[in-house]
This record gives C-alpha cells, structure tokens and sequence, in this order.
C-alpha cells in the first residue's frame, strides 16, 4: 500500500504542510498513523478524502459544512458523481455570464460609450440568480436552472407577475370548489386545460423548468403552496382524462 509522508503529500496535491496539519487537528483528515519519530503517514485513503475536501472548498463550502457532509455514509462514487453535477451547473452558470458580458463587449466598440442598460440586465441577473439561491428555488431547480428561471422572471414586469398569481389563485379556487367532481367530467378537463395553458403561458417555451416545477409540486417540496395534495391529485386524473380524448 502506497504511503506518503506528510510533506510529501503536501508537494503532491498543491497544499501546505501547515494546511494538512490543520486538517489533523480538527478531525477532518487524521493521519493514517505516526511514526515513532512523530511524523504523519497518508494513505491513498487520504489522498480521496483530501480531493473531496478540495472540491467542495472549491465550491465555497466551509469546514465544517465539508466535516459534516464528509460524515455521511456515500460511497467514493458518489461523492464523484455529485461533484460532477456541481462542477456542470458551475460551467452553465459561468457560461450564462460569459454570453452576457459577451453580448457587452459586442455591443460596445473602442471610444464608444458603455450600453448601460445592458450592464443594468447583468446586473440585475446576477443579484436575481443570487436571491433565488436564498429561496425555496435552490432546493429543486440546477444552477443553469436557476439561471433561466432568473432571465425568465426579469422578462416580465411585477404588474404582470402579480396578475399571474392572481389568475393561479382564482383557478385553484374554482378547482377547490369542485373537487367533488368526478375527474373525468366536462368541468373537470376544462379546468385542466385551464391549468395547463395557465403553467405554458410562462414556462410553455421552457420544458426543462416546467418538468422540475411539476415534479416538485408532486412530491411536495415547494413550501406553503397555494394547494395541497389533493387539488394535485385531481388535476393530474383530469389531465390524464383530457388527453384521452
């Protein structure tokens, strides 16, 4: 079995003896063993754990958020798999960034002035994508989700936003009011139809964010929803009903 002295691992990965020594000390990478002269030994045992805990500082996690998901029982692979899914919605948010400042620089030659309002759309994305991440939205949507779901709210103004809401509540209303309705009836696939063109006027043209959202309705992940399971459950019959035709 391959070991490493503790300088050696040091010069291998790109860290500091200091680094490592603090690691051992706060429980998050103890050394496989001393030897009698005191020196720490690294196994690649430590190698794999010492990668994770580079990623996930990468990605802006503290220690102890790292020493408390390192705790969990996932197999090597799947700390693989889920810093692959990181890394990915990383790309897709830098490159929503790139395509925007790229659209800046396009648009604003040498000795011409700045398009500020183009700089105010970056602006207001950034601040956008960073409020949704506070929210609800962050537990069940991708950051290139996120992303589209921030371009897609600052396409509308907040009269349109609120007279959106405004029809869903009036049609979850007029759905409650008939939930004693057999799924299958004429009012039932109307309100379906209702529904459902109501969900397409906003996310019509982004199937990704509409599957994510009806997803999460379905397994009740969105907090304090405007209905509970059983208006869900109705709607669904009725649409199946509707498609039947």
């Amino acid at each position: 079995m391959a070991q490493w002295y503790i300088k050696e691992l040091a010069q291998l990965v790109g860290v500091s003896v200091r680094t490592l020594h603090h690691y051992d000390k706060i429980g998050l990478l103890p050394a496989c063993t001393r030897l009698s002269n005191g020196y720490r030994v690294y196994t690649a045992t430590h190698v794999l754990r010492l990668q994770q805990i580079t990623a996930l500082k990468f990605f802006g996690f503290s220690l102890q958020e790292i020493k408390r998901i390192l705790c969990s029982d996932l197999a090597i692979l799947d700390h693989f798999h889920a810093q692959y899914k990181l890394v990915k919605n990383h790309i897709a948010s830098l490159v929503s960034v790139e395509q925007s400042l790229e659209y800046i620089l396009i648009h604003c030659q040498p000795g011409s002035e700045v398009n500020i309002h183009a700089v105010l759309h970056l602006m207001k994305r950034y601040t956008m994508s960073q409020d949704l991440k506070k929210t609800w939205a962050a537990d069940i949507y991708t950051e290139k989700e996120l992303d589209t779901f921030a371009q897609l709210k600052q396409s509308y103004t907040d009269q349109e936003i609120e007279n959106y809401q405004d029809a869903w509540v009036e049609l979850i209303t007029r759905v409650k009011e008939n939930l004693h309705q057999d799924p299958t009836s004429a009012i039932a696939k109307d309100l379906a139809l209702q529904w459902h063109n109501l969900l397409n006027r906003v996310y019509g043209n982004n199937p990704e964010l509409k599957n994510t959202i009806y997803t999460a309705y379905k397994e009740n992940k969105i907090p304090n929803p405007l209905f509970d399971s059983s208006v869900f459950e109705w709607i669904e019959k009725a649409t199946y009903a509707l498609k039947a035709i």
